[in-house]
């Protein structure tokens, strides 16, 4: 990426000249490889080398003199049925643009290829030994376009990407060897590492590609690596990746695609490896990056093993993701095998133009921050007057989540600052157990709400045990957080259930909803929070000291707010538990430490609980009668105020100070 700064630098300086300016600053030096090398050893904290180990070597792959047969149309495409003539379709399509030739490559780039056999392209009886000794050929990924200078002042050439036409009929490619360092070979200073490299407007189908390895000794630098196509601005379909891919560092990974730009990634499966050494940004089971376009029907059931977590993303199926500008993005019927440290599906989800969907995704391993996502953010952009919608609908998480931090089923944080965003939610499902010292939610953790945005969660479930030993839990969505000078929010929690066991502490333990969060002392006039037909039949249970737990919501503070509790029902058990006798005042008094309520622990006088029935127990055990209250809808409300716990006593469902 520097070099293609600093020759777009360089190339403005020229136009500037050309064009008769009369700036007298002069153009930027370019930098010499070895500073280059400097500066990517610091950003990397690596020691890159510039030599590929002599035994680490390969020599490029025979190229055929013809295919098997075709002429390269749709109807009649070039036929396909060794390795030689794979390296020949590499050859043809990889060969620099001049003006001789240029009708003859654009041919090759835009024609249709099939696979008519299975092809080995190195004998792989020795596969597991290839980090230690090369195989005898190397592989070339088709399609490499270079659109940089080299900023010492020699130009790379300028190559071709994809955009014809590859059907592999369902045959599988074995023994592809990719090998990087800096400037020793042509391959190694190559930009996209696949069994394709850049496909624009292309199609690769029907395709596996098995014992291969990726060794990439130095940073993946201008664009992500992935296992079939390294940037897809096309369609790739149907295809298997068992591919191996071990990296020192770099800025992005993915099994099967590493990038993907407006395009479709559909019926693909990771079954590969990916390891690296050092720091990579984003990684995925299927994909690192993308921005627009379809990921749908993938499943990633490789391995993952970082040496450090990747610093910005990771995820089961995709790392960070997000809409373009007039490209949506949708991520339908995905599923991820793997047990893995980040979330099930995606790392991050954004939205800021089109909107993003995710729908019918299912998480069968163990994750941390999220089953289906860690964070979810949804921006406006104010450049050009769009507003991003986050659109999540039947997806399923059945693995463990859990780890420090907001650890939710589906969700760990939603974030929503911006004017006239939205976040929709429907018919989803959390079935596992969701644990996290700092706060869990069986479906959301923390869901962060700005002026004039809209949540809407719906027709949702837990079944799971959601807990916390030292902080809040909902069974449903833990925390919503709202700004002091926030107006125009509106959240809607409607026909919500939850039947999982939720565990917590603190100022919020609920079976749907656990607390409000926000300054104390704000005025959140005009923000609107409903809790509307939501069921609970599962035990809650408040851990003491200090604890407002409810059978459908914990702890609803907010002044000046419209807040109401619908039409809602409780059926669970609710009772507040310590493992060990608490300390006495010592000073004769008795002050209530625990709170808990049919419906709801604790409440703002203004909040409005209507149409609501509790016909679960409530509990307080002997020993803690006297710092204990219980209400059958409402433990007690308050104005005036946050409540505080340690209060002398309840008088008519009000606190006593």
């Amino acid at each position: 990426m520097k070099r293609q700064i600093a020759a777009l630098l360089a190339a403005a300086a020229l136009l500037l000249t050309g064009c008769g300016a009369t700036a007298q600053t002069d153009p930027p030096t370019p930098k010499t490889k070895e500073q280059i090398k400097a500066d990517d050893e610091q950003m990397w904290e690596m020691t890159i080398d510039t030599q590929i180990p002599e035994e680490l070597q390969a020599q490029p792959h025979p190229v055929a003199d013809s295919f098997a047969g075709g002429t390269g149309t749709e109807e009649d495409p070039y036929q396909i049925a060794t390795a030689d003539q794979l390296a020949l379709m590499a050859a043809q399509i990889n060969r620099a643009h001049h003006f001789n030739n240029r009708e003859e490559v654009e041919a090759a780039t835009s024609a249709s290829y099939v696979l008519t056999a299975d092809i080995d392209m190195n004998d792989v009886t020795d596969f597991d030994s290839w980090t230690q000794q090369a195989p005898e050929y190397l592989w070339q990924p088709i399609g490499m376009m270079y659109d940089y200078t080299l900023p010492d002042g020699e130009e790379a050439e300028s190559l071709s990407s994809f955009a014809g036409h590859f059907d592999g009929q369902g045959h599988t490619i074995r023994g592809l060897y990719i090998i990087s360092a800096y400037y020793n070979t042509d391959a190694s200073n190559q930009p996209y590492y696949g069994l394709f490299g850049n496909v624009v407007d292309g199609v690769v189908e029907n395709v596996t590609v098995t014992d291969s390895l990726y060794h990439l000794l130095t940073p993946v630098s201008l664009h992500p690596a992935g296992g079939i196509v390294s940037h897809l601005g096309g369609r790739l379909e149907n295809c298997t990746s068992d591919v191996d891919i071990v990296a020192q560092a770099g800025m992005g990974i993915g099994g099967v695609v590493g990038d993907l730009s407006g395009g479709e990634l559909r019926g693909c499966t990771f079954t590969g490896s990916i390891r690296t050494e050092g720091k990579v940004f984003h990684a995925g089971g299927v994909l690192a990056t993308g921005a627009g376009g379809t990921v749908a029907q993938c499943r990633a059931a490789g391995t993952l093993d970082f040496a450090q977590p990747p610093v910005l993303s990771l995820g089961g199926v995709t790392g960070e993701v997000m809409d373009a500008v007039g490209s949506a993005l949708l991520l339908e019927d995905c599923v991820n095998e793997m047990d893995l440290d980040g979330p099930g599906i995606a790392g991050s989800l954004a939205s800021l133009h089109d909107g993003v969907t995710i729908r019918g995704c299912v998480n069968k391993g163990s994750a941390t921050g999220g089953g289906i996502t860690s964070r979810l953010t949804v921006y406006k952009d104010n450049n050009i007057e769009t507003s991003g919608t986050i659109r999540m609908e039947n997806c399923v998480n059945q693995g463990t989540v859990q780890g420090e931090g907001e650890q939710g089923g589906l969700v760990g944080t939603v974030e929503m600052y911006d004017a006239d965003t939205g976040l929709i939610v429907t018919g989803c499902r959390n079935e596992g157990t969701v644990t996290s010292p700092d706060g869990a939610g069986g479906l959301f953790s923390t869901v962060r709400a700005g002026s004039d945005t809209s949540v809407q969660i719906s027709d949702c479930e837990n079944t799971g045990t959601v807990s916390s030993d030292e902080s809040c839990v909902g069974g449903v969505v833990n925390t919503l957080f709202v700004q002091g000078g926030t107006t125009g929010a509106d959240v809607l929690l409607q026909n919500c259930r939850n039947s999982g066991q939720v565990t917590g502490c603190g100022y919020g333990v609920g079976g749907i909803f656990g607390r409000q969060l926000g300054r104390m002392d704000d005025d959140l006039t005009g923000n609107t929070f409903r809790l509307e037909n939501c069921e609970n039949t599962g035990a809650v249970t408040g851990l003491m000291p200090c604890v407002y737990a409810g059978g459908i919501a914990g702890y609803l503070p907010f002044t000046g707010s419209s807040t109401g509790v619908t039409a809602c029902r409780n059926s669970g058990t609710v009772q507040l538990y310590a493992d060990q006798p608490l300390e006495d005042s010592g000073d004769g008094q008795q002050y209530v430490q625990g709170v808990i309520g049919g419906i709801v622990a604790c409440a703002q006088a203004s909040t409005a609980v209507q149409d609501c029935s509790n016909t679960g127990s409530l509990e307080i055990p002997q020993d803690l009668a006297s710092l204990g209250y219980a209400g059958d809808l409402v433990g007690y409300t308050f104005s005036n105020g946050e409540p505080i716990l340690g209060l002398t006593g309840i008088q008519d469902g009000k606190a006593i100070f």
